[in-house]
């Protein structure tokens, strides 16, 4: 349900659902945007990754929790974004955001710890970025024969970059089928 704010109403959406094996729960993990009273949309464009947990007993999820980032990170969110567990318990979650002052859009992946309850950043990989459009953003991951792969969209085409550690991913790369032509998105 929605997070009341003063003056403004918090929401989440494009969000995703994930099992986590380690403590058997549903998780559902998305992004925020803001509604200004009065408005369609708040003009600052704060966005946070919001998750909620699956309550079996009541067959409902539970209130959206935000996830607490560092300073300077109050435009990140992970909208539409597949994540990845790790044998340990830990989430690998891909989020884009935005710098004050900035059109251009970053996408990085988040290695957070999950209790069973609540979700906590233990460590940032590297971003990524690229000046077409608005940059990258809705990042997803997958991990397939021991390589972690981040799908990542920008507005004129796919792309798609690796990782051994699943924090910081090279080899940005346009995503193409197989025989070569580029993946396109809605844009």
């Amino acid at each position: 349900s929605p997070i009341e704010n003063g003056d403004y109403t918090t929401v989440g959406c494009d969000a995703t659902p994930m099992h986590h094996k380690r403590t058997d729960k549903i998780l559902l993990l998305g992004h925020t945007t803001e509604y200004a009273k009065g408005a369609m949309q708040s003009t600052d464009r704060r966005r946070f990754t919001f998750y909620s947990v699956f309550d079996k007993e009541k067959n409902e999820f539970g209130q959206m929790k935000l996830l607490k980032m560092p300073e300077g990170y109050e435009r990140c969110g992970n909208g539409s974004g597949q994540s990845v567990e790790l044998e340990n318990g830990d989430i690998l979650i891909p989020v884009h955001y935005q710098k004050d002052n900035e059109q251009n859009m970053y996408s990085m992946v988040l290695k957070c710890s999950f209790d069973g309850e609540n979700i906590t950043v233990l460590e940032m990989g590297k971003p990524l970025t690229i000046h077409i459009g608005r940059g990258l953003c809705e990042p997803s991951l997958v991990f397939h024969n021991g390589i972690y792969y981040m799908t990542l969209r920008n507005d004129e085409c796919g792309l798609v970059a690796k990782s051994k550690d699943g924090l910081n991913y090279t080899d940005l790369q346009l995503w193409k089928w197989e025989d070569g032509s580029i993946l396109q998105n809605y844009n």
